[in-house]
């Protein structure tokens, strides 16, 4: 069976003049623009690219930019335009997506500086390229020898780095603390060990691409290879060096050495004396107190240094002299401690209903009744010593030595220091709170241990009978 349409002669009419409108604009369209950016359809061009229109005839540019879009997967990108005289250029807000499709139109009624209309129908499909994030360059080369102990290490990236994340996103292997800088677009690294770099190593340089290229799109390509160096430094012999403990006394004889024990007493600091003479500039750059102290070196000769430190060593804590690569010390020899003075408690006092020992020169074998108040169980202990503590450091190391815990029933909650506080030189007062708690009734048992620097830990046992 056949079906027969009879068109209306208005429908016809309708569909010859789309077709006559679309042909003309068509027709204006190529006589309106005279060049293009891309030029050809499905060009590729850079993710940078700003696409561009040349007109035949000066335009109203506001009926031009109306009628204008760049358009990626049907939706129009956002950005801003720029005219020279009658070539228009679109800046996009955000750089174009690498590997994407894109469309240049201009569809639309524009208007010549006549006013004059004229209809446009215009299209241009292009494409980005496929980016590729590599490094240019690397000096010196992998696989080469670096012969110099601050030899910089200089990386050129083909596109800017994101430079907050070097430190994590550059991974220089042994382990060594390097300063990293930066041209002005981040595209060129200056690696630099911030002391030296060990003598015969082989050191590998790695790099995080997520950390280092966040920004970096699916369709971008980051490939940064593994990067190895060899260490082979000048081999001359290693100056020989010793440690000396000295006084700080600036007499005529400064420095006078005290010994070569590692042991730092008041107003003392340590000396060191070198094989022979010593790049002085460079050798400050290079070693190391670990705990840092700050302080300074002063050479009383090419050959020898002290130590100047802005503060005092601080009691018990043991620091490390680290040395650069050319210099040889006794491993044994590269500590030093400054002596714990001996700070003991000769007696304590808390409520006055309880008998607390009129001395300490023998630890009651006995726990000591104790009387809390509130409830909260709070009590106060007083500590005098035998001599006053020379500085806040000491009286900040006797507090931190003092602990209660509790000792029986095992579910007994520990008490809290709340504070302390200096009554006068010799004498520290301890508030505390909690005696008591979750006691049910119970005989509660404790220990106190002593605010003291001895080379033991005394202590003693209260006890709260509720």
């Amino acid at each position: 069976m056949y079906r027969i349409f009879v068109l209306s002669p208005v429908l016809v009419f309708f569909l010859l003049s789309c077709s006559l409108q679309t042909e003309e604009s068509e027709k204006n369209s190529r006589h309106i623009i005279t060049d293009s950016s891309p030029l050809y359809r499905n060009q590729e061009v850079p993710s940078d690219h700003h696409p561009s229109l040349s007109f035949s005839q000066p335009m109203d540019r506001s009926s031009v930019e109306e009628a204008f879009s760049l358009l990626k997967d049907g939706n129009p990108v956002p950005g801003s335009y720029q005219w020279e005289e009658e070539r228009l250029t679109f800046v996009p807000r955000h750089k174009l997506s690498a590997g994407s499709a894109y469309e240049l139109s201009l569809h639309g009624l524009v208007r010549d500086r006549q006013g004059r209309e004229h209809p446009i129908l215009f299209n241009l499909p292009f494409f980005t390229d496929t980016e590729t994030v590599s490094m240019v360059s690397a000096e010196p080369g992998s696989g080469s020898d670096i012969e110099s102990p601050r030899q910089e290490i200089v990386l050129n990236f083909s596109s800017p780095v994101n430079k907050a994340a070097a430190a994590e996103g550059i991974e220089i292997s042994p382990a060594t603390e390097v300063d990293i800088q930066w041209n002005s677009d981040a595209s060129l690294c200056y690696i630099k060990p911030r002391y030296q770099w060990s003598d015969d190593r082989i050191y590998s340089v790695d790099f995080d691409e997520a950390l280092l290229f966040p920004s970096a799109e699916a369709s971008t390509l980051v490939d940064l290879p593994s990067l190895r160096y060899y260490t082979r430094l000048n081999g001359e012999e290693k100056i020989q060096t010793s440690l000396s403990v000295v006084r700080l006394d600036w007499t005529e004889n400064f420095p006078e050495v005290e010994g070569a024990e590692a042991w730092i007493s008041d107003n003392e600091s340590f000396q060191l004396l070198f094989s022979r003479e010593v790049d002085q500039r460079e050798f400050e750059e290079t070693y190391r107190i670990s705990p840092y102290l700050a302080g300074a070196l002063y050479w009383s000769s090419p050959e020898s240094a002290v130590f100047i430190p802005d503060t005092d060593f601080v009691p018990g804590v043991i620091y490390t002299l680290s040395l650069p690569d050319g210099f040889e010390i006794d491993p044994a020899k590269t500590t030093l401690q400054r002596r714990v003075s001996e700070y003991r408690v000769e007696r304590i006092r808390g409520a006055t209903e309880d008998s607390f020992p009129p001395d300490l020169e023998e630890l009651p074998d006995e726990a000591i009744d104790i009387s809390p108040q509130g409830s909260r169980g709070a009590y106060t202990l007083f500590f005098t010593y035998s001599e006053e503590p020379p500085d806040a450091q000491t009286r900040q190391e006797l507090q931190k030595r003092c602990r209660i815990r509790p000792i029986f029933p095992d579910d007994l909650s520990r008490p809290e220091i709340v504070s302390f506080y200096w009554t006068g030189p010799e004498e520290l007062m301890l508030q505390s709170e909690g005696f008591g708690a979750n006691h049910q009734g119970r005989d509660c048992i404790y220990e106190l241990e002593l605010p003291e620097t001895v080379s033991e830990n005394r202590r003693i046992f209260l006890r709260y009978q509720p």
